[in-house]
């Protein structure tokens, strides 16, 4: 009960309470083109949905984005300037207190009368405790998010609450317990639900959820740097940005392990859950990933590059494994030679390489599958 208590209760500077140049508040700034490049990953999606591809049309839908957003982030600007900083009343009210209080003092040390009552402070730095309001919600009515729990040991748990706040009826939350024990809110992800795909693309009775890895853009990062997971490239011509979501917890938790935000995406399925050229793309629980440059920038990297990165990749493999990834069959790669090592094949992996017609190749991406869907662990709040 102690813990759940210590989640109610939150320090943090107040909203009334800013610099003269709203620098807080001009933080959310940042938002509006994130919101915005959300927005236009959901339309791409739904223009894929309609198998709108005429390049005039799909530019148009966004542009309206683009003017609309413009047109909010005009309006914030006089907001600010309007009415929050007219209305930031924390750091006057303190200083009058103050103020007040050394009066005050000074009147009692002269007055013999101990029933004077005394001023409280408000903190002059703005910072107070609060209860959290969805906290509240959350352990106290029972409500909340699905939420995946990631731990640093390999551990993956999936509460389940007794009852989903409105709104987050199709949303999944990450969350990433570190070594420290700290815990770190990854996102919120919309699940979107459509039919389930056999090989050959071909509909099937029941559903899948997939998450679409585009809300992931931006990544994460602590506060102090500390614990960061972020994609450095997204690159597929088809739009194979969706992931079954336990497969996600797993790819983040190995990501996390590493510090990883130098990773190139290459695809899983596409929005309906189909693949694209390689067959065992559906449902979005096999994918394709860069294999990792020296440059830390998620460029294109053969095997055979001197920027291949052999160590990083094999610690990186080593964490997909950790995390459920390689467990029911090995992932995809090629043998190829390392410090005049023929037939070298990475960690967790077969060579998958076939002649043409109807051939394939694995030597400038890493193929990962085999996710073992037995490791989520689900828990009923």
């Amino acid at each position: 009960m102690a813990e759940l208590i210590g989640h109610l209760l939150v320090k943090y500077e107040s909203e009334w309470y800013a610099d003269e140049a709203l620098s807080k508040w001009n933080e959310i700034d940042e938002l509006f083109e994130e919101k915005k490049q959300q927005q236009k990953a959901l339309i791409e999606a739904g223009l894929d949905e309609l198998g709108i591809t005429e390049p005039y049309l799909r530019d148009f839908a966004l542009d309206v984005v683009d003017e609309a957003h413009k047109h909010v982030k005009s309006n914030w600007q006089l907001e600010k300037a309007q009415r929050i900083k007219p209305s930031l009343w924390w750091k006057q009210v303190a200083q009058a207190q103050t103020q007040n209080q050394t009066t005050s003092t000074e009147q009692s040390n002269a007055n013999t009368n101990t029933n004077t009552s005394k001023l409280s402070n408000l903190s002059t730095d703005g910072k107070a405790w609060f209860i959290h309001p969805v906290a509240m919600m959350d352990y106290f009515s029972g409500a909340g998010i699905a939420t995946y729990h990631i731990y640093h040991d390999g551990k993956i748990e999936k509460h389940i609450p007794q009852e989903i706040l409105k709104g987050y009826e199709q949303k999944y939350k990450y969350v990433y317990h570190d070594k420290n024990k700290k815990i770190h809110e990854l996102g919120i992800f919309t699940v979107h639900v459509t039919k389930a795909m056999a090989r050959g693309n071909i509909p099937q009775a029941h559903n899948v959820e997939l998450i679409n890895v585009k809300e992931f853009e931006k990544g994460y990062i602590s506060s102090d740097g500390n614990v960061k997971a972020k994609f450095a490239t997204f690159n597929s011509d088809s739009h194979r940005w969706y992931i079954n979501p336990d497969c996600f917890a797993g790819l983040l938790g190995a990501m996390l392990e590493l510090n990883a935000d130098y990773l190139g995406f290459n695809g899983f399925s596409t929005y309906d859950a189909k693949s694209v050229q390689s067959k065992s793309h559906i449902n979005g629980v096999a994918g394709d990933l860069r294999y990792i440059s020296t440059k830390r920038n998620g460029e294109l990297t053969w095997l055979s590059y001197s920027s291949f990165d052999f160590d990083e990749q094999e610690k990186f493999n080593k964490a997909l494994y950790k995390f459920g990834w390689a467990r029911t069959s090995l992932m995809y790669s090629e043998y190829f030679t390392y410090k005049k090592q023929p037939n070298t094949l990475l960690k967790y992996t077969k060579h998958m390489k076939k002649a043409p017609p109807n051939g394939y190749d694995h030597y400038h991406h890493l193929h990962i599958c085999g996710f073992d869907f037995n490791l989520i662990i689900n828990v009923q709040d």
